[in-house]
């Protein structure tokens, strides 16, 4: 049986690992010419999804993924603070099963730890134009240029993906209304203690937030990774996506907020730089694996299937986990009822993808919800008043949201 990976990101190098320690024949296509061609800064790995990799990863592997993490200590809580960097609530990061802790992790780091060992099954420069059915059975993965057989494809080429579009018959996500601009700077000696256990988000006005985290791997210097979050309105606005340099358009969406943050977006080396637009897929609508020719099965991990915004930090934690659930399907041979295994797991995935999507749009709705002058004005109003950490979530939360309780 030969597995066909299509994208080697988070969850599709993952798998990878894993199927080649179960000896799988396992291809990976990739249209980066190198892993560390890769946007974003920095990840969230629970403690289930720490645990999924472990079982997933080669102990050299795993040792290269624990030395691009931050010290577990810098992740005990969430704090959510107002645009002076008040402190409103925090919620702890609990950790799992066995002290499991919460780990922070450079993206671009973990995606190349993640590729240690697998030169020779990871294709890069590689773009992937779709799947047709392959005369005799299976499918053919095409490429510019040719194809590539398999007997089962993995989607796990994100936001866009090529393979899931064509079997879903639509696009699997679709713009929230939200911008980012992100980049990382030294934090100064003035950095807010606060960052010091754990990242901070912050509401504020007019459509604008900012997510913020201390990251000092061990043996490296400490930098502060931050980022914007944007409404359309907002970046609309500023000018957001047009500005030459985005710092400017950053010091107008700061205008009132903290003195230190204001300076750390204003000494950012713009080479670290990096302007996003969010996307999510509908939670309401899940996406089951898709047959080839009626036969050969197709499946879906990470935002290949469920995008979700950063705002909640689960993404790739849920693509992680979602490639150990493969993983136990893949990983023991064909059999005759492959496909209905793959099925059963597909579900699940879709539904703990489904779960987290919904989690993870309810902050974006936050701060969408600021952009009028009217909703500005309650905001500031609500965080002047409200001491408890219910009192702010209520204040902030619609009757509709997915994170009520």
């Amino acid at each position: 049986m030969r597995v066909v990976v299509v994208g080697a990101g988070i969850g599709g190098l993952a798998l990878a690992q894993g199927l080649v320690r179960a000896g799988v024949d396992v291809v990976v296509l990739e249209r980066d010419a190198a892993l560390a061609d890769t946007g974003g800064y920095r990840l969230h790995l629970t403690p289930q999804a720490g645990a999924a990799l472990r079982g997933l990863l080669a102990p050299v592997a795993w040792d290269a993924v624990l030395a691009a993490c931050a010290a577990p200590g810098s992740s005990r809580r969430m704090h959510v603070v107002d645009r002076r960097l008040r402190p409103v609530f925090h919620a702890p990061f609990e950790p799992g099963p066995g002290g499991e802790p919460h780990r922070m992790v450079g993206r671009v780091a973990l995606r190349v730890a993640l590729g240690r060992g697998l030169a020779d099954r990871v294709r890069l420069g590689v773009r992937v134009t779709g799947t047709s059915a392959r005369a005799g059975g299976g499918v053919d993965v095409h490429v510019e240029g040719g194809a590539v057989a398999a007997d089962v494809v993995v989607a796990a080429d994100g936001v866009g993906s090529v393979v899931a579009t064509q079997h879903a018959g639509r696009p699997t996500s679709r713009p929230v209304g939200l911008q980012g601009l992100a980049g990382r700077a030294e934090p100064g000696p003035d950095a807010p203690g606060l960052l010091d256990d754990g990242p901070a988000l912050a509401i504020g006005p007019r459509g604008v937030g900012a997510f913020l985290t201390l990251h000092a791997p061990a043996g490296e210097p400490a930098e502060v990774v931050w980022g914007l979050v944007v409404s359309d309105a907002a970046a609309t606005r500023t000018d957001l996506r047009g500005r030459p340099d985005p710092r400017d358009a950053a010091a107008a969406l700061l205008a009132g907020w903290d003195p230190w943050l204001r300076g750390l977006v204003a000494r950012t080396d713009p080479v670290t730089l990096g302007r996003y637009l969010f996307h999510a897929a509908d939670p309401r609508r899940t996406i089951a694996p898709w047959r080839v020719d009626g036969a050969a099965p197709v499946v879906g991990l990470g935002d290949a299937v469920h995008a979700m915004p950063p705002t909640g930090g689960q993404s790739a934690s849920t693509a992680v986990l979602d490639a150990g659930d493969l993983h136990g399907v893949l990983a023991d041979g064909s059999g005759e009822d492959l496909a209905a295994r793959l099925d059963a797991v597909g579900d699940a995935i879709a539904r703990r993808g489904a779960a987290a999507v919904a989690e993870s749009v309810a902050p974006a709705r936050w701060i969408r919800r600021t952009s009028s002058p009217a909703a500005s004005l309650a905001l500031l109003g609500a965080q002047r008043a409200v001491t408890g950490a219910r009192g702010l979530r209520d204040a902030v939360r619609g009757p509709g949201d997915p994170l009520r309780r």
